[in-house]
């Protein structure tokens, strides 16, 4: 079994054993749906829709795991199902601050060759993160590489019952080694939206514009937009 299939067994073995100890952990699941599956600026879904499935177990302790499953589409009329796990530990060093370490990995279900696992560290604030992705093996395409990210979220309106919130997200990837097939080594992507939480049934409606510097793809998938909207619906149970 290829190491990021393994890793991910890991991952859900090691959360479904620690929810079974611990009467203090917590299981959480979701289902969404995007006009289009944009990953760190790129399209993996070819700008169609894709369903998204998340599963993710926390502790008292800080310790969480999780799991989501969509769909990718690295062809013109094939897709295929991809699967990414991840674990981590959050520590809490004040009311204001809290820090995390963790891995993930993940895997496609066609092309296995670009499974990849990246370990990741982040800081947390009660109105934005940072974190700081490494992968040896980037897309299975033999690169190392570096992504940091900064996510923040400001509440528009205050509501108890439909919260709105200003979301944002800037990223950079960095490449190392031999370049993408522009010949260059980074590519930088922004996220600036809106959300809206209709509390009392769990949703939460999201419409975003995405841009990025390249569009060269990950996979083998071809030339698309640099910049689109991109909406979305996530309901948790």
């Amino acid at each position: 079994m290829p190491r990021p299939q393994r890793l991910i067994a890991q991952v859900a073995a090691a959360a479904l054993g620690m929810a079974v100890l611990q009467a203090s952990a917590q299981w959480s699941a979701g289902v969404a749906l995007e006009s289009d599956h944009r990953f760190r600026g790129v399209s993996l879904s070819r700008g169609e829709p894709v369903p998204r499935l998340n599963l993710a177990w926390e502790d008292a302790q800080g310790w969480y795991a999780g799991a989501s499953a969509t769909t990718v589409s690295f062809d013109p009329g094939r897709r295929q199902a991809a699967l990414l796990g991840y674990a981590g530990r959050a520590q809490r060093w004040s009311s204001q601050w809290s820090g995390e370490i963790g891995l993930s990995a993940t895997h496609f279900a066609v092309d296995t060759d670009a499974d990849y696992a990246e370990v990741f560290a982040g800081l947390i604030a009660p109105r934005w993160n940072a974190r700081l992705y490494g992968s040896p093996d980037y897309f299975g395409r033999g690169r190392h590489s570096a992504y940091a990210e900064l996510n923040g979220g400001w509440p528009l309106i205050d509501s108890a019952t439909t919260p709105w919130t200003v979301v944002a997200h800037a990223g950079v990837l960095r490449l190392f080694g031999h370049p993408d097939a522009t010949g260059r080594r980074s590519r930088r992507d922004l996220r600036l939206g809106l959300s809206v939480g209709v509390t009392p049934m769990g949703l939460e409606l999201q419409l975003a514009y995405v841009t990025s510097s390249s569009v060269v793809p990950y996979g083998p998938a071809g030339e698309q937009r640099r910049s689109t909207w991109v909406a979305g619906a996530n309901w948790a149970f």
